[in-house]
């Protein structure tokens, strides 16, 4: 591959591929990037990383329409360097039912199937996926069956644990299934009825929330693993652009912690969209555990431009499923207290970092943005379309957000 593969908005685009264990993947487009910013093709690269990739079809026009909504605020503002952009592709997966451009059904089994497997690539946990898949669909009004699908969940949540911040499966995983799998029921606001189909019900939703866990983790290895050598290679190269990282929902991680492997070189700006990881993440000190850090801390200094990071009460996925899991338990708080406690930065913005509070404002707004400091954008405005079960958590593309990315990346 010796140039961009594609042209979105006059903006040439590359796609980094990597799989599950952070490798680059095939002919990806990281050789022909190299060679387009040692030939100074480029001053300026946007890198984009989101979470949609159970059809690739759809995934690509997700990033497209992004990109070239980005390119045309770009194109209005004037911009007169020369901009490309890398998208990051990772094995990643959206849980039937939260797609609202397709028609699949939460329950609808082959959808199901289909994206637990290519989410959990060993087979020992594909086939755990498919038992707990079959108890799903059969519901039986047995309480060892209950025990033996909270068992399949442990199979399916194995591997190094998360930040503690982050972290919270153990909710599900350690208490009496029957009492975990009503808690979860109990969160979600459709209600389901009583006895065994609540119970099921809620095992139904502790099985798409342990499907989250697994995302999380993939990500972080996606980051470190994959992203942050291939930046590292890019800017230590001669010519080498200057880097602004995008990030959405669990992209967002993978955007975010390549910070960990970025040691030598920083980049220059960093917007998060409605991350899926928890607000703690840059705090010194968290708030329950003072002496515990967030697993972003100290790492602001790889950034040398400002911090983005939006979010929106109209966006239901981080407002409700990814902190559903962790709210079962431990911490013995009110259900306020127990959703600040693990509430992703989608939710509420970065938390406990000294962050700026600022308000999504139109193409054209002077921010105050400054080098080195967090700036929580409220999008409450603009994020909230919407659209299946969550909501407004892929209400991204607005020129409000493109022209955020260009002012933290100093190009307009």
């Amino acid at each position: 591959m010796t140039q961009a593969s594609v042209q979105l908005g006059g903006l040439p685009v590359w796609e980094l591929h990597f799989d599950a264990d952070g490798r680059r993947r095939g002919h990806d487009g990281a050789t022909a990037l190299a060679r387009a910013a040692a030939r100074g093709e480029i001053a300026d690269l946007l890198v984009f990383s989101h979470c949609r990739n159970n059809d690739r079809a759809m995934a690509r026009a997700f990033e497209n329409r992004f990109i070239e909504q980005f390119a045309a605020v770009a194109s209005c503002a004037g911009v007169s360097r020369p901009v490309g952009v890398a998208v990051v592709s990772w094995p990643s997966m959206q849980w039937p039912g939260d797609q609202p451009e397709r028609d699949d059904r939460a329950s609808a089994p082959v959808a199901m199937q289909q994206a637990l497997h290519a989410l959990f690539a060993d087979p020992v946990q594909q086939g755990a996926a498919d038992t707990a898949l079959a108890l799903l669909r059969l519901q039986p009004e047995d309480h060892i069956a209950l025990e033996r699908f909270q068992g399949l969940l442990s199979l399916l949540a194995e591997g190094p644990p998360l930040e503690p911040e982050d972290d919270g499966k153990a909710a599900l995983l350690e208490r009496p299934a029957h009492e975990a799998f009503d808690a979860v029921a109990a969160l979600d606001s459709r209600g389901h009825g009583n006895g065994f189909k609540r119970l099921w019900a809620g095992a139904e939703h502790a099985l798409r929330l342990t499907s989250y866990y697994q995302m999380k983790k993939r990500a972080r290895v996606i980051a470190v693993e994959g992203l942050a050598p291939a930046l590292t290679r890019l800017l230590e190269q001669p010519g080498a652009p200057r880097v602004h990282l995008v990030g959405h929902s669990a992209g967002a991680q993978v955007i975010a912690f390549a910070l960990r492997g970025l040691e030598r070189r920083p980049v220059q700006s960093m917007t998060l969209m409605q991350a899926t990881f928890s607000h703690f993440a840059f705090a010194e000190s968290l708030p329950f555990a003072p002496d515990r850090a967030g697993g972003l801390a100290g790492l602001r200094q790889r950034v040398d431009g400002p911090i983005l990071v939006t979010h929106s009460v109209h966006d239901l996925a981080v407002g409700h499923d990814y902190a559903r899991a962790s709210m079962l338990g431990h911490d013995g708080g009110r259900p306020l207290d127990a959703r600040y406690r693990w509430a992703p930065m989608g939710f509420d913005g970065a938390q406990c970092c000294e962050a700026v509070g600022l308000r999504l404002e139109p193409a054209g707004h002077d921010y105050p943005f400054a080098p080195g400091k967090v700036f929580n954008l409220d999008g409450d405005d603009v994020i909230r379309c919407r659209r299946g079960r969550g909501g407004a958590h892929n209400d991204i593309h607005h020129p409000e957000l493109a022209w955020a990315v260009l002012r933290a990346a100093q190009l307009a």
